[in-house]
């Protein structure tokens, strides 16, 4: 009982800081653009810091999904924020979403984005609050030989990775022959391109199956990393990106690593060499240069500065948001929710087109007046759908977020490996929906959980010591 007072306290204390947070800026608001713009990126830093010490005081772990989600949000709404108010002379790859629209309506979009995303967080602080109770999350698939786990995982691989080697060959050709790539190529279906996505699925049950073989564990974990760090050489970065963040926070809630001094610095260097990655594929994807020489040129030049480009190539995402507020409901309508529910509908077949213009409502920035190729984002959909009503909605993002954050903690901790797999997909629909839309979730969920639970109701009827005989010809 003592536990959910202390808890209680800390989050009544949240609410006591949300309420001071948004009387200060209301103080502040009226003050010059380039002052209040200086402030807001300090206060938005001091906030994610903030936020980072309400998780550890309520025992979430910062290597979860829920947490992920959260720092993520700061990033990409409020990275170009700290750009435009420190680094003035600073060459954006795109552009500088802070001041293409007027004053107050940027500062209107800021400050929704901002309080979104704090009421979204102590939601998903409040979905670990009730105690649940752990008897009644049983295991829900009865447990299987590690052989048999084997079996699936390389099923999967062997079904997926082919299929996804091909996709993103084809998108580097384009990348080095024409432009930018970010999610289709032609002469691939909808169907294709997500089944090759479940490639994820099949590293993850194999960093599971292999937990035993520390060094097999180690080589899978490489050339996984390896194989999503080649697909971002297309230029679509965000899949590869949200897949490396899903295998090594499987690999270090696998491994139970203990977070010390030693694990954060070999964290950080190699947090380094991936930023400093993706700054140089993002120059692949603005010159089109596809040159080696060039690209390691680039990566080792000292005045691109990865933390800036990376504040830039991420923070970009509060363009999103911005342009939401200038486009609707001047020149779109508000969605009312529909993009919530139609999403489920874009579960089946396309078939003769006929899911084109949900798609398309769905994605609303295709419908944008402006001419920039913008991705989604979580808070420029909530506006979409429900104007400033979103405040009333946004409550039930960050209790969806925490639930799976919490399902995908308990799956991990108890090594449930059918029912983490079956969450992967949702987890990866969880930390792209900050810059993606909620479609991002539905078909890849359903047609998962499809394709996990058909190999193992298959594999699990297999008698290994059967298949043994037969491959070895007894």
């Amino acid at each position: 009982m003592g536990i959910n007072i202390k808890k209680m306290k800390v989050l009544t204390a949240y609410i006591i800081f949300f309420i001071l947070q948004n009387l200060f800026l209301c103080i502040m608001r009226n003050q010059k653009f380039e002052i209040w713009i200086k402030f807001l990126a300090v206060f938005s830093v001091f906030l994610f810091l903030i936020d980072t010490i309400f998780f550890i005081i309520l025992g979430k772990k910062i290597f979860s999904v829920g947490y992920i989600f959260v720092a993520l949000s700061f990033l990409f709404h409020m990275g170009q924020v700290i750009l435009h108010a420190f680094f003035k002379d600073y060459n954006y790859i795109s552009a500088d979403f802070i001041k293409i629209y007027p004053e107050q309506l940027t500062k209107s979009a800021l400050l929704f984005s901002l309080n979104i995303i704090q009421i979204v967080t102590f939601f998903i602080l409040l979905s670990t609050y009730s105690k649940i109770k752990r008897e009644r999350m049983n295991p829900k698939f009865n447990k299987i030989s590690n052989t048999q786990l084997k079996l699936i995982g390389w099923i999967m691989c062997i079904i997926t990775v082919p299929m996804k080697f091909r996709y993103i060959k084809a998108a580097i050709d384009i990348v080095q022959d024409e432009t930018y790539v970010s999610s289709t190529v032609e002469g691939f279906s909808g169907v294709y391109i997500q089944i090759s996505n479940f490639c994820i699925i099949a590293f993850v049950i194999l960093l599971f199956a292999y937990s035993y073989n520390k060094v097999m564990q180690k080589i899978i974990l490489f050339l996984s990393c390896l194989f999503f760090v080649w697909s971002m050489l297309s230029g679509g970065r965000i899949y590869g990106v949200i897949s490396i963040l899903i295998l090594l926070l499987c690999y270090i809630r696998i491994n139970d690593i203990k977070i010390n001094f030693i694990s954060i610095t070999v964290m950080c260097f190699f947090m380094v060499v991936f930023l400093q990655l993706i700054t140089t594929i993002s120059f692949i994807r603005t010159t089109h240069e596809f040159n080696i020489p060039n690209l390691i040129q680039y990566a080792f030049n000292p005045s691109n500065n990865f933390l800036l480009k990376m504040l830039d190539e991420f923070g970009g995402t509060v363009g999103t948001v911005i342009f939401t507020f200038d486009e609707v409901p001047r020149y779109l309508d508000f969605h009312n929710g529909q993009s919530y529910i139609k999403a489920w509908m874009l579960v089946g077949f396309n078939i003769n087109g006929i899911l084109n213009q949900i798609s398309k409502e769905i994605s609303y920035t295709l419908l944008f007046s402006n001419r920039f190729h913008l991705g989604g984002s979580y808070i420029g959909e909530l506006y979409y759908n429900f104007g400033f009503f979103s405040y009333a909605f946004a409550p039930l993002v960050g209790l969806f977020i925490g639930k799976i954050s919490e399902m995908s903690d308990y799956c991990l901790e108890n090594k449930l490996v059918i029912e983490f797999a079956v969450l992967v997909m949702p987890v990866y629909g969880a930390i792209s929906w900050v810059r993606g839309y909620f479609d991002s979730f539905t078909r890849s969920f359903v047609w998962g959980t499809v394709f996990i639970l058909f190999l193992y109701f298959v594999c699990r009827r297999i008698k290994i010591s059967d298949l043994k005989r037969k491959l070895i010809g007894i």
